[in-house]
């Protein structure tokens, strides 16, 4: 199965495509090839659309036209002006319901951002507070995963380590961190802030943990019994 023919667009650019039995290709054409052409079609984008849209997913389309091009020489489809300009008016109100929502949803990261490091703020000083702020980040982790953006994910997961270290799950938190800090470095835009805002909460995690270190040392002196001789 084969056949071929062209599209000669408003500009005078012309595309050759051939059809093969699983795929139709594409290249482009010099438009003195096609000046003895044996059949000419006009059509509108809309329907050069739909058409090359059929002949790539249907496999009875392709052997259709592929065998009805065989009888001509040569066939050249002109693109013209549709005789009226069709307004998708279901996929506008799909576009503006998404685009809504995206600026709810960002103004509602914000609004979470705001109250969470307010919370996290006081989460070393009162254990309530940095729950609450690790509750905060979780909202957060949703949103953003409804955004899509991994960057914001990962934000939104360090913050959540701020809580873990906070509560001390520095356990927890070291292997968060880590994650990030890898996703940070290797991703194909590597995003400086995010590498420092894990390189910050590193040093909170280690000043967390050798402060805690200390606290148990004294711990043991002060328990240890007077021994004299």
């Amino acid at each position: 199965m084969s056949g071929r023919f062209y599209i000669l667009d408003q500009n005078g650019v012309v595309d050759l495509y051939k059809i093969k039995r699983d795929k139709v290709l594409k290249k482009k054409c010099l438009e003195e090839f096609i000046e003895d052409s044996t059949l000419k079609i006009p059509a509108n984008g809309y329907e050069i659309h739909n058409f090359l849209l059929l002949l790539q997913t249907g496999w009875e389309t392709r052997c259709l036209v592929s065998g009805n091009l065989n009888k001509y020489t040569r066939v050249v489809i002109y693109v013209r002006d549709p005789q009226w300009n069709y307004i998708d008016y279901a996929g506008c109100l799909i576009a503006c319901k998404l685009a809504f929502e995206r600026a709810e949803l960002d103004n509602l990261l914000s609004w979470f951002s705001t109250l969470g490091g307010a919370f996290s703020s006081l989460g070393d000083d009162f254990e309530n507070c940095a729950q609450i702020a690790g509750q905060i980040s979780v909202k957060q982790l949703k949103i953003a995963l409804r955004l899509g953006d991994p960057y914001t994910i990962a934000r939104c997961k360090l913050y959540y380590s701020i809580s873990l270290i906070q509560r001390g799950h520095l356990r927890a938190a070291k292997y968060l961190i880590r994650e990030q800090y890898a996703f940070a470095t290797n991703a194909s835009h590597p995003d400086d802030r995010l590498v420092r805002m894990c390189l910050g909460i590193w040093a909170k995690l280690q000043y967390t943990h050798s402060q805690r270190h200390n606290g148990q040392q004294e711990r043991i002196r002060r328990d240890l019994p007077t021994i004299s001789i």
